[in-house]
Order: structure tokens, then C-alpha cells, then sequence
């Protein structure tokens, strides 16, 4: 419930067996407020406490691993889901894309249990959005393009833009440079996703593949749009418009063509 509520809390431990009142009294109050001043988030806590158990045998590692990933699936803020992930791999010795994949797999157990959602975001974008963050060097791709016109969803626009403008940036520190939900539900899915890639040739790939189809999208609107304006022509009798917008078409044909 506090995870879900968002509600942080600190622990001050006390030496075993000992209440706050009659601790207080042998310490003093200035030294018993010292130990307040010093106390510890509970999930710094909570996380010691969980390790400290597995090292002395009383649950297995792969219990430890279960109660963190769970811990960490109902982490709400995703600055602080991506700090703790960060921290988990480096104490626990394994790789961050392990203790995501474990997360993700959880978020989809229990997304499953319940009503599931559509994304409301294009696939194609998205799918961009989730290689760049996992490979933020290879957004010098996009420096030919004009993402105004290539990306439609503004949130996935302005996050890519953020990443090309400040040469790729850590998780966390893309989480922060949002305050939006929106933005920080993107990011999220985008670092909980299965990824279908495990080197930078093939993310690079992928990559070129996406703005492939984001172009030929783009391309395919303005060929849509050029057939109604060349009807419309037609209609009202308007040789040198209709001139005009054959010769327009003919262009976006040929950049169709060149793209495929």
C-alpha cells in the first residue's frame, strides 16, 4: 500500500528488544534524536533486511529476487522504479536488463490477472522510442530527419528530441528531465518492453526500419491527400491546378518508390 500511495517513510532501527520510550532514557535525547536525524528510507531498509535474510539461509535466492522484483513492479514513480533497479543490479551482481526483463514480466502477470489495455501509442513510434532509450548513441540517425513531420504523438516526439539534443541520456536521467505522466509512462514502457534486440548492429537496424516506415506513412498521407486535391481539380474544370498536383503526385511517387 505505501508503494502504491507513493508514501516514503524513514526507519530509525533500535537495538533488539529495545522500545523507542526506555531507549530514549539511556541514550539521552540529543544522541536519540542524532539516531533520528540518521535514519534510513524503509525501502533502503527493507531491501537490507530482504538481502541480510538470503545470506543467512532463510529464504532462497530465488525468493529474495521474487519479493524485490515484486517490490519493485509496484513502485509507482518511475524515477524511482529506475534508481532501484539500478541499485538492485549492482548489489545483487546481474546485469539492469535482467531485473527489468523479471519486472516487465511480473507487470504483465498481473496486467493479465486484470483488464487488459491497448497502447495508445503507434507501434512504430513507440517501438523507435524503446531502441533509442536502450541505445540513446544511435539517435545520430535521426539528425537528417525533420521529427516534426516524422513523429506524430507529441510525448514521444519531444522525449526523442530531448535524447538527440543532449546526446543520449542514462534512464533516470530522462525520467527527470519530464514532469509529466504521460512522458513518464512512455519512458517506462519503453524500458520495461521485451526487447527483440541484443546488440547495437541489430538496435541499428531496427532503427533504420522504423524510420523507413514512419517516412512511407508520411508519404502515403500526402499521396492520399494529392489524390482528393487532383479529383477536386478535375471537378471544377482547373487544367493548370490538376497540372500542378499531377506533377506533385508524380514526386511523392517517386520518393515512395526510393524508400522502399
Amino acid at each position: 500500500m505505501l508503494l502504491e500511495e507513493g508514501i516514503s517513510l524513514h526507519i530509525a532501527p533500535l537495538p533488539a528488544g529495545a522500545d523507542p520510550d526506555s531507549h530514549m532514557r539511556e541514550m539521552g535525547p540529543e544522541k536519540f534524536k542524532q539516531e533520528i536525524d540518521d535514519s534510513i528510507p524503509w525501502v533502503d531498509f527493507w531491501f537490507d533486511m530482504t538481502v541480510s535474510n538470503q545470506r543467512k539461509g532463510k529464504i532462497t535466492r530465488k525468493q529474495m529476487l521474487e519479493e524485490i522484483v515484486s517490490f519493485l513492479e509496484h513502485l509507482r514513480d518511475p524515477v524511482e522504479r529506475s534508481y532501484r533497479i539500478k541499485q538492485v543490479a549492482e548489489k545483487l551482481s546481474v546485469p539492469e536488463s535482467e531485473i527489468y526483463s523479471q519486472v516487465k514480466r511480473e507487470r504483465t502477470i498481473n496486467k493479465n490477472q486484470g483488464s487488459a489495455t491497448k497502447s495508445k501509442y503507434p507501434t512504430t513510434e513507440k517501438q523507435l522510442l524503446t531502441v533509442l532509450v536502450k541505445f540513446p548513441d544511435l539517435h545520430v540517425q535521426l539528425y537528417e530527419e525533420d521529427l516534426s513531420e516524422l513523429i506524430s504523438d507529441k510525448d514521444i516526439k519531444s522525449i526523442i528530441q530531448v535524447i538527440m539534443d543532449e546526446g543520449g541520456k542514462d534512464p533516470t536521467s530522462l525520467l527527470l528531465h519530464f514532469e509529466g505522466n504521460s512522458a513518464h509512462e512512455i519512458i517506462s514502457e519503453a524500458l520495461l518492453s521485451s526487447p527483440s534486440f541484443s546488440n547495437m548492429e541489430t538496435a541499428e537496424k531496427i532503427v533504420q526500419g522504423c524510420i523507413g516506415k514512419l517516412r512511407q506513412s508520411k508519404i502515403d498521407e500526402k499521396l492520399k491527400s494529392l489524390r482528393i486535391e487532383i479529383d477536386d481539380a478535375i471537378k471544377q474544370k482547373d487544367p493548370e491546378l490538376e497540372k500542378k498536383l499531377l506533377k506533385e503526385y508524380k514526386r511523392f511517387k517517386e520518393l515512395s518508390m526510393q524508400n522502399k
